[in-house]
């Protein structure tokens, strides 16, 4: 998940992620996650293997409709409060399956996987790439690389 590439690509560099990171380096053996977590704009979402669950802030559609960007999008394509899909399935994510009883189940079991309250805090309130310090020799190495300028 995205939270574990920075900590993963700063160890391959040859670096160690600076205190405070969240995250794990994905090739480190005892690494193990069921699940990924991410978010955009306002929708967080929870993915397995096999489903895929995205929830909203609340007033999010109302947010979404009186920014005077969004001015051009018509409010039948903005997401309802949860989304889920079956993506063994339903791979196009056309179904969704969230307000349906076996819906409210699985996404129950999703939640149970991770408190999606406490993720949403978490994603919002992660560092800037701007506010991360690294050491010159990293910087070296990020830079052979083209992740950095």
């Amino acid at each position: 998940q995205q939270i574990d590439f920075a900590p993963t690509l700063v160890e391959f560099c040859g670096g160690n992620p600076p205190d405070g990171w969240q995250g794990e380096n994905i090739f480190d053996e005892d690494f193990h996650n069921d699940y990924a977590l991410s978010q955009w704009e306002g929708i967080y979402s929870i993915r397995t293997k096999d489903w895929k669950l995205m929830q909203c802030v609340p007033n999010y559609v109302e947010k979404r409709l009186e920014d005077p960007s969004r001015s051009h999008v018509d409010p039948r394509a903005i997401f309802p409060e949860d989304n889920l899909f079956n993506l063994a399935e339903d791979p196009e994510e056309k179904n969704n399956l969230a307000y349906t009883d076996m819906g409210r189940e699985i996404i129950d079991s999703l939640q149970s996987l991770v408190d999606i309250q406490d993720a949403m805090i978490l994603l919002e309130n992660a560092p800037s790439l701007d506010s991360i310090k690294l050491d010159e020799e990293t910087i070296e190495q990020l830079k052979a690389i083209g992740y950095m300028q």
